[in-house]
């Protein structure tokens, strides 16, 4: 009890006189209790010092607010308990905003999974010589000298058909025909 109604008049007197050692005494004394508090709130260690230290920020700003017959704990702890409840909306509210895993458009899915479709059967029609280049350009990401060394040929070849059948199989896709006659 001596310990808090100590540490009650020492932020009274930083209160009345600004004294930043009677401040600091206060601080030394609370923190770790609120810090328990703030975390038992927030969940997380490192956000309830970030708490504490802005609730000290607060306690200074609104000391002249503070009677000098309370108590400074309690008056800190509800300081801490409103920035923690602050905390909880901005997070629920960035949490609302950030699209969930699959809550796409599903007639947007459903174009995309369409058009993978019809594009893989597209370059399945395509003559053999094309279809390792469009693999290597199209599903690893590979540039025309990459694929060149990979398959053993030369880039400027790769790269015109990587591009031919990009083309092709794209032409196919939009216009729904049958990509049957390329040979």
């Amino acid at each position: 009890m001596f310990g808090r109604a100590r540490h009650d008049r020492l932020f009274a007197r930083f209160a009345a006189t600004g004294d930043v050692h009677a401040l600091g005494e206060v601080f030394d004394a609370t923190a770790p209790e609120l810090v328990r508090i703030a975390a038992h709130l927030v969940g997380s260690r490192d956000q309830a010092r970030d708490l504490v230290q802005s609730a000290f920020l607060i306690a200074i700003e609104k000391r002249q607010q503070f009677a000098a017959e309370r108590r400074v704990l309690p008056w800190l702890c509800g300081i801490v308990a409103n920035l923690a409840r602050n905390q909880r909306r901005r997070d629920q509210r960035e949490l609302a905003t950030v699209p969930r895993a699959g809550a796409e458009d599903p007639v947007a899915a459903a174009e995309a999974a369409e058009f993978r479709a019809s594009f893989a059967q597209a370059k399945d029609a395509l003559p053999p010589v094309y279809r390792p280049v469009l693999d290597l350009y199209l599903e690893q990401g590979l540039n025309a000298g990459q694929i060149g060394e990979a398959l053993g040929r030369r880039p400027e070849r790769c790269a015109r058909r990587s591009s031919a059948g990009s083309t092709c199989c794209a032409g196919s896709c939009r216009a729904g025909s049958s990509p049957g006659s390329w040979s």
